[in-house]
This record gives C-alpha cells, sequence and structure tokens, in this order.
C-alpha cells in the first residue's frame, strides 16, 4: 500500500502556493477548486494541475527526503539507490565491510550513502537496536523505521525546504493517536535521543532530539510511501513530501511509480492517468481501490483520520453494484466471504443455505491442504477444486474467486502447466478490469503474463494483442523510457 497523508490538519507555509515543477502548485484555496474525484475534504491543502496534462504525463518527480529498504530485501537490493542485485542480475553486492548490516550495487552507491549519513548510521545502529532491544521493541522493523526518520531529520537540517520538501512539510494525525502509540513513539524518541544522538545531528542527549524523532513517527504514521518496484512489489519505505501533497479519491487520476538509478536515491514519480485541465486537482489513492467501499472507509479511518466523500464513494448506486460484485453469492442475495473485512458491511448478509454453505466450506478445506502439498500437480488440483465450488456459489467478481484464481496461478506456473496458468491468468485480468480503473498498473502487469504465456503455447498472435494492450496501459503508469516498457515494445516490433 501506498501511504499518504489525509491533509486534514494546518497546512505547512513552507508548501503553500508553491510550484513544485511546470506542472503543479500546492495550495489551500477552497473545496470549490477541487476535481470531482477529490475525497471531499472541505479543508486543507491540495495539489493542483498548473496547466493542461495528457495521461501517461509527468506531473512531478522527486528523490526521497528517506529512504530504507525492507529488511526481506537485504542483499538483493542496493540500500541505497534500490537497484536490483545478486546472481538474477549478474551485479556483485558490495557489503560495507564495518557493519555488515547495508550492501550495495556500485561503489558509487557506497560513496554516495556513506556521504549522507551512514558514516554516522554505521556505528550507532548497532547501539540503537540493543536499546530498542532493552525498551521492549524486538526486531529489525522498529530499527529501520527509526533510521528512516533520523534520515529525514537529518536531511531537513541540510537542505530546508527543497524541492524534495522537508520533514516540516508533513502533517501529523497527533489528535488522532491513542496513548499508547504516543508512548511507544515517545520511548523510540527517548531511545535515539540518549544511545544514539549523532543519528540526529547531536553530541548528546537532548529532550528537543527525542520530540523530533517522536514527531517524525507521528507523521509517518500517515505519510511514508511503499517505495514499489515495476511489478508494484514493496522494496522498502520512503519518505516524499511533496507526493504526500496529495489528497486521496477512490477515483484517482495520479498513478505514483518509483525509479531506480544507481548513485542516486529513489526517484518517485507521479504521473497523471487522464486528460487534466489547468486548475484541476490532483489526486491519488490512499488504500486499496478493488476493496469493498466498508473496508476503504475503515482503513482511510483508521490511517488518516477522515471518511471519504470523493465522487465514487457519494454515488450510492455505483458503490452498491461495486460491492455487491465484490462480495456477494452469485444470485446476489447477499454477502458471503471467507474472510471478514474492516468495517461495517452496509448490505444485506446471505442467508445461511445448506447446500452452499458445505460446498463452501469444502472449498476451504481444500485451499487449506493446498498449503501443505508438495506435489504441485497435487496443490494445483485441489486449488482447481476450490475454485470449482466457489465459481458454483459466488458472483464471478467476488474477491474469494479471484483470490483462488491467482493461486491457481501460481501452482500452474510453478509446475509449468502454461495451459493452467493462461486460464487463470486471464480470469485474474477480467477481475482486475472490473476492479480497477483501465489504467491501473497491475492490469497491465498481467496482460504482459498472459502475453508470455501465449507464447509458451506458440499462439504468436494472441500474444501480440496481449502485448499491445499490456504496453498501452504501462506506458501511461511507467512511461515509454521504462525499462520493462521499453521491453514490451521491443518484444512487439520482434513479433512484426
Amino acid at each position: 500500500n501506498h501511504h499518504n497523508s489525509a491533509a486534514m490538519s494546518k497546512p505547512s507555509s513552507n508548501m503553500l502556493n508553491r510550484e513544485f515543477s511546470m506542472n503543479i502548485r500546492v495550495t489551500d484555496e477552497c473545496a470549490g477548486r477541487r476535481g470531482s474525484g477529490s475525497s471531499g475534504i472541505e479543508k486543507g491543502r491540495m495539489v493542483i494541475a498548473i496547466r493542461d496534462m495528457i495521461p501517461g504525463e509527468i506531473a512531478v518527480s522527486t528523490p526521497a527526503l528517506g529512504a530504507v529498504l525492507h529488511e526481506h530485501q537485504f542483499g538483493r537490493h542496493c540500500d541505497f539507490c534500490f537497484v536490483a542485485i545478486g546472481t538474477e542480475t549478474g551485479t556483485k553486492a558490495l557489503r560495507c565491510s564495518r557493519c555488515l548490516t547495508v550492501c550495495y550495487c556500485s561503489r558509487a552507491c557506497q560513496s554516495a550513502d556513506w556521504k549522507a549519513g551512514h558514516s554516522i548510521e554505521c556505528t550507532a545502529r548497532k547501539g540503537l537496536g540493543e536499546a530498542l532491544l532493552a525498551a521492549g521493541f524486538q526486531g529489525n522493523d522498529v530499527v529501520k523505521d527509526a533510521i528512516l526518520a533520523c534520515r529525514c531529520i537529518r536531511a531537513t537540517a541540510k537542505g530546508g525546504t527543497g524541492p524534495t520538501g522537508s520533514i516540516e512539510d508533513l502533517e501529523s494525525l497527533a489528535d488522532k493517536s491513542n496513548q499508547a502509540e504516543m508512548d511507544m513513539f515517545k520511548c523510540i524518541g527517548l531511545a535515539v535521543a540518549e544511545f544514539s544522538p549523532k543519528l540526529v545531528g547531536q553530541t548528546g542527549f537532548s529532550c528537543a532530539a527525542a520530540d523530533a524523532v517522536q514527531d517524525a513517527f507521528m507523521k509517518f504514521r500517515s505519510n511514508n510511501f511503499a517505495v514499489t518496484d515495476d511489478l508494484m512489489i514493496a522494496l522498502g519505505a520512503g519518505c516524499y513530501p511533496v507526493g504526500a501533497m496529495l489528497n486521496h479519491s477512490c477515483e484517482p487520476n495520479c498513478i505514483l511509480t518509483y525509479e531506480f538509478a544507481p548513485g542516486k536515491m529513489p526517484k518517485q514519480v507521479i504521473r497523471v492517468t487522464e486528460k487534466i485541465q489547468a486548475g484541476q486537482e490532483l489526486t491519488h489513492s490512499y488504500v486499496e481501490i478493488g476493496a469493498p467501499s466498508w473496508e476503504r472507509h475503515a482503513e482511510l479511518m483508521e490511517a488518516y483520520g477522515f471518511e471519504c466523500n470523493c465522487s465514487a464513494c457519494r454515488d450510492d448506486k455505483y458503490t452498491m453494484v461495486q460491492d455487491t460484485l465484490l462480495t456477494s453469492t452469485v444470485d446476489a442475495s447477499g454477502v458471503l466471504t471467507s474472510k471478514k473485512f474492516k468495517g461495517i458491511c452496509m448490505l444485506p448478509l446471505a442467508e445461511p443455505l445448506l447446500e452452499r454453505d458445505v460446498e463452501l466450506s469444502k472449498a476451504e478445506n481444500f485451499l487449506d491442504e493446498a498449503w501443505d502439498e508438495e506435489n504441485v500437480q497435487k496443490e494445483l488440483d485441489l486449488i482447481n477444486e476450490a475454485c470449482r465450488l466457489r465459481c458454483r456459489w459466488l458472483n464471478p467478481r467476488h474477491v474469494d474467486i479471484f483470490e483462488t484464481h491467482q493461486r491457481a496461478h501460481r501452482a500452474a506456473m510453478a509446475g509449468k502447466n502454461w495451459p493452467e496458468a493462461a486460464k487463470h491468468c486471464k480470469k485474474m485480468i477480467e477481475h482486475y478490469q472490473g476492479a480497477y480503473p483501465a489504467w491501473h498498473p497491475l492490469i497491465g502487469i498481467q496482460m504482459e503474463v498472459m502475453a508470455e504465456l501465449c507464447e509458451m503455447l506458440n499462439d504468436l498472435e494472441e500474444a501480440r494483442k496481449w502485448y499491445h494492450k499490456a504496453f498501452a496501459v504501462l506506458a501511461i503508469t511507467h512511461g515509454r523510457e521504462n525499462t520493462m516498457v521499453r521491453s514490451l515494445q521491443e518484444r512487439l516490433q520482434e513479433l512484426g
């Protein structure tokens, strides 16, 4: 998920009425200027277009104020630029010989990171980890979060309010946090200030340093972004103050992607996905827009502290239809799902029906057995049987059916069963097309997979069609110069 600000508190004066490119301006003008997709918040900052733009055009791109690689990506991606490294890319990972906790793709990144702050972090992070563990915080995730907070504090102290923005530009939801959360962040701030003050540019303990870390954590709660690769897989977390200025909509007109280059920090790129007129607000979605409305609303309230009132959410008929398709029985008699969603479902629940409930319970059992099955073909058979039962009783667009097609697709790919993989891949595309806007990157990515499967099946004409469809989507979301998109275009040229 991409985390962002809810734009609920007083906006920073540093950001307001500033132009961050030739295309956008941050403003706190009245809500009447907002685009039709806006979340409906009546006051607060927003980003508006300075000029007309077309789909795929970059509204703004900025490097991270600070970024940190996820623990499970260690050794597979560079800790500074996030470029892939290791055996799959032919790039040898260069590990820091002092702390052994970071890897780089090149000497250039190692040198850049040393200057950016690893010279401080290299010796300080061990003490920080021990201090946080003593305070009851286990695991490396909290250490990574603390490191990110400190990086942003140091970058703000060095750079002020340049084109990247600063941590001071981010809005805090402190007034919407519970006491336990506040105490936790305070404890982390004290641990940093007492045991690793150099991380925030101090030579010794100070209450100001502890407060700065606590404040950063309060802002990260609703402002950090998941930094994703071309396939929308999260590699790490990053702080992008300019990107955090965009308001939420369940019908967004922008998409956020990331660019990686050796020697540079990950860059956030914001592209428009529809025709934009000068003066129109730019928005993106803070949550999974393919989820039922009540789950979206619950997550927005829990994480960002506001109730969405965008054009999609104001359209009761549209919302009811979408929710019904995603969660109802095949006869649309009521909601019936295998998992419990967040929030309060506004649709009627399905009445008990013995035959249906027994068969759906069997489907659950088949899926549980599939997790433990070591034979790939037997695993696929179990998932296919679960899929058959679910398709009998649930709406074709149901989230449970999509999940089953997704698992079957993965099992078929693992077993190199291309016909089965293609069958389930097509069903996944159909679901994506119903749940997401036509430009959504997951649609394009899945279309490319479908094209590759058609090639495996020697159906080159069908492959060409899917490559064309994938290119049309990904050229908008990722840009024509993106490596993945250029590879798509080259493959199309090869196929004629």
